[in-house]
């Protein structure tokens, strides 16, 4: 948007770009070194972030109908995954739908809690491979 008036225009980000406003990306797009959007950042299409990715606010991953964020119930640095009008998981194997939330590793992987500097505490560890096993409460 160039002075209010809406208008297609061809980014080349070869360098740091900072966006004030809303940024709509339509298409497949590529996104490298630093990129600041202030405001929002409406996407459609496939689109590559390179590097770090960091939201300062809520991320809202959904498939058309979300409800949660959209009502005001999630604050800042909160993550909200999927949809009111859908179903995750519950298949054999590989699925259309396979799971609300996938976890890809090479063989183990883990989801812990930092409570505020004083620890980090596994909720559940993953050993795959031939270990095939899940821990829950590990320290």
């Amino acid at each position: 948007t160039a002075g209010g008036i809406s208008q297609k225009l061809p980014i080349k980000n070869d360098g740091n770009t900072l966006i004030s406003g809303a940024l709509n990306v339509l298409g497949n797009t590529t996104l490298n070194n630093a990129t600041t959007c202030i405001s929002s950042l409406n996407v459609s299409g496939v689109t590559t972030l390179s590097n770090k990715t960091i939201i300062n606010g809520i991320a809202n991953i959904h498939g058309g109908i979300p409800y949660a964020v959209s009502n005001n119930y999630m604050q800042k640095g909160s993550l909200t995954i999927g949809d009111i009008d859908l179903n995750y998981g519950g298949g054999n194997s590989w699925v259309t739908n396979t799971s609300g939330l996938l976890l890809e590793c090479f063989n183990n992987t883990e989801i812990a809690v930092h409570d505020g500097g004083k620890r980090v505490a596994s909720l559940m560890y993953y050993q795959g491979d031939t270990t095939n096993r899940i821990t829950i409460g590990r320290n």
